[in-house]
């Protein structure tokens, strides 16, 4: 089932308060009353269609809608991107609250061997491996890709 998306205006408070007053996301969660998860998506968006707060703030609610959700028809699908320094901050927060006292489920295409380049900054990647593999079952799956499929032949 999918989720709702969030209203506006709990949209343009976690914004704000992470962009403009710098809070973590554990206390923007609790602010606006969401999971670390949600502000974290939010977030995302939001740095994926280069937002500021100042750029947010001047946006209409249908214009900020369609920066953080619209995605071009027959866009392709985004590369990999370098990971910020700011993104890499926020991983490692997400993963440093939930340490040790919930379990975490992370899916990914490149293999974990890849993830200290990919992620760039050698300590701050080491601090997040840490978490992240440390105590982890993983689950390597193997086979040929279901994406190469033809649909049509799928039955």
């Amino acid at each position: 089932m999918a989720t709702e998306r969030l209203s506006m205006r709990k949209t343009r408070e976690i914004l704000r308060q992470k962009l403009e007053l710098n809070r973590s996301h554990r206390e923007v969660a609790a602010s606006v009353g969401l999971s670390v998860g949600a502000v974290s998506a939010t977030l995302v968006r939001a740095a994926a269609a280069g937002l500021t707060w100042a750029a947010a703030e001047q946006l209409s609610d249908e214009a900020l809608t369609e920066r953080l959700y619209a995605r071009p028809v027959g866009a392709a699908r985004p590369r990999l991107a370098p990971v910020k320094d700011q993104e890499r901050r926020d991983l490692l927060e997400v993963m440093e609250d939930r340490y040790g006292t919930r379990s975490t489920i992370m899916t990914s295409q490149l293999p974990p061997t890849k993830w200290h380049d990919h992620l760039g900054d050698p300590t701050m990647a080491d601090a997040i491996c840490d978490r992240l593999l440390h105590n982890a079952h993983r689950l390597a799956l193997k086979g040929p890709s279901r994406r190469k499929e033809d649909p049509a032949t799928d039955k």
